[in-house]
């Protein structure tokens, strides 16, 4: 046999008709390192020995340890596809590895999905990809842990971190929780200057700042993600976050291109997603794409502390406001708030689409506000379509927008000295839909009987969250289970997920989403 040894590994690459070794390998806490292992019975046992074996097309396993994944043992998943070292990073000491290509990605997988354990220090994050191309992380669980320490670098107490120039990297259905709450980390975030990053199916649990944050990256994917920080709030000496009784945001993008944020769900935060300009005192270069195409579309935010949706350009009182700062073109459409002090708060983005949402009981639906910060800026938004049920003050608001407009809304179940339109100016409130929505159960999409199917409008007034999206169109796949009416959760864990009034397991249920349920307060799929 000819064979031609891969440049980091043991892989074969056969030649003359022979078959090619097996490009998939084995890790596990009780293997051992060597040239004749990294096979399912005779594991590999540290990522820093198997990451610098892998090429394209690899698959490296996790076997199912009673043991954790962590640095007394294996080590962390820590990955370095470049030869430069980015300044500050969380991770200075990542493995050396190579970058997968189209149609060869390098794969890390559980071999039993979430019965994984890998658990970082405190100190530096359990995962982190650090300039890769095309990898795929599936299926572990994955935590770090509060610890206090004097390293300085950004995100060290993160859980999952994709830094530098990554591209093409898959994160999936990860059950991922608990960054340190001594530092300002958060579950996942990705880094400058990254794109063509997929998320997709994860858990993010327990968190006292951010679940998901993205800084100045382009062509992101969140689909089919839970988030729910399950009131965790700050620890005595550490990070103060925005809010100290639970998650500042669900989701927080900030400088961000063609962001994709589908059927995602978020749960007891203060905001649930952000979309935002650049942050006073970031040295970071600017984001070379203007801050435009972000599309949040079909996701629901149940219970917030403050608010589901937040735009904001930041421009910082300036005379002008630049591209870094000017938040453009941002669709949210088929999306559901349900409680909390406001649905959505605009202030100051520029073109801004609002359309089918459905706001219900908050305090106040939607307010387009142009705020002292933005004035430089010629705030335009249009609310299209929309429910506000069940407010306590203003429905739909405008203040100092330049260019505005309510078209086709409903304003319904007011409580008393409420008013639905301020101002009430019929030149942008138009074609006022006056009917009650007939919800019954039903939060995110409408029962049949209700009179808001139709209204005059081809999609009805108010969401319709049943089917998925992907990249920015609707597909005919149903979102929810079609016998138990569940939401795509990953396996679960006991004493991480397994509780069905505070984890993904039981979002359906009734007195939560009521998605199917039967019985009192249950909504069946139609």
């Amino acid at each position: 046999m000819l064979a031609v040894c891969a440049c980091r590994g043991p892989d074969e690459i056969s030649l003359g008709g022979m078959v090619a070794l097996s490009t998939e390998h084995f890790l596990s806490p009780t293997g051992a390192d060597g040239d004749d292992r990294g096979t399912r019975d005779r594991p590999w046992k540290t990522f820093r020995y198997a990451l610098q074996r892998l090429v394209p097309g690899s698959m490296l396993t996790l076997l199912t340890s009673a043991s954790p994944y962590d640095d007394t043992t294996t080590g962390t998943l820590n990955v370095k596809c470049a030869d430069t070292v980015i300044a500050n990073s969380a991770t200075p000491n990542a493995t050396p590895a190579m970058n997968g290509t189209v149609g060869m990605e390098i794969v890390v997988r559980a071999d039993e999905e979430r019965k994984v354990f890998l658990q970082g220090n405190g100190s530096v994050p359990p995962v982190s990809l650090d300039s890769c191309q095309y990898w795929k992380i599936v299926g572990l669980h994955v935590e770090s842990k509060d610890v206090a320490d004097m390293l300085s670098a950004p995100d060290t107490g993160s859980v999952v971190i994709l830094d530098g120039t990554n591209a093409n990297i898959t994160l999936a259905r990860l059950l991922a929780s608990h960054p340190n709450r001594y530092k300002r980390s958060n579950v996942i975030r990705i880094g400058d200057n990254s794109n063509g990053i997929t998320v997709e199916e994860c858990e993010l649990y327990d968190f006292h700042h951010n679940a998901f944050e993205a800084w100045r990256t382009s062509s992101i994917f969140l689909h089919r993600n839970y988030i729910n920080s399950r009131h965790t709030g700050d620890i005595a000496g550490g990070y103060a976050s925005e809010d100290a009784t639970r998650g500042d945001y669900g989701v927080f993008l900030e400088e961000t291109n063609s962001v994709y944020v589908e059927n995602n769900v978020v749960e007891d935060v203060a905001i649930g997603f952000g979309v935002m300009g650049r942050d006073m005192g970031v040295n970071a270069p600017p984001h070379t794409a203007p801050l435009d195409n972000n599309q949040l579309l079909g996701n629901v935010v149940l219970k917030p502390a403050v608010m589901g949706f937040r735009l904001d350009s930041r421009c910082q009182s300036a005379g002008s406001c630049d591209a870094s700062h000017t938040v453009l073109n941002t669709d949210l459409g088929n999306d559901v708030v349900i409680g909390g002090t406001i649905g959505v708060w605009d202030a100051g983005s520029v073109n801004t689409r609002i359309h089918e949402l459905s706001i219900i009981n908050t305090a106040r639906g939607i307010a387009l506000i142009r705020e002292p910060q933005n004035v430089a800026l010629q705030a335009t938004a249009t609310v299209v379509n929309t429910l506000v049920s069940g407010f306590q003050s203003v429905a739909f608001a405008a203040m100092d927008e330049m260019q505005w407009g309510f078209d086709h809304c409903d304003a319904s179940g007011g409580y008393a000295l409420t008013a639905d339109y301020v101002p009430d100016d019929p030149q942008h409130v138009t074609s006022k839909v006056d009917v009650i929505p007939n919800l019954g159960g039903c939060l995110v999409y409408l029962p049949s009987a209700s009179p808001l199917n139709g209204a005059g409008v081809a999609n009805g007034v108010g969401a319709n969250i049943l089917h998925r999206y992907d990249h920015g169109t609707q597909s005919s796949e149903l979102l929810w289970n079609s016998t138990t009416g569940a939401f795509p959760c990953g396996e679960t864990v006991p004493d991480v997920n397994n509780d069905p009034l505070t984890g993904c397991i039981g979002l359906n249920l009734s007195g939560r989403l009521n998605v199917g349920t039967s019985g009192t307060g249950g909504c069946p799929l139609p």
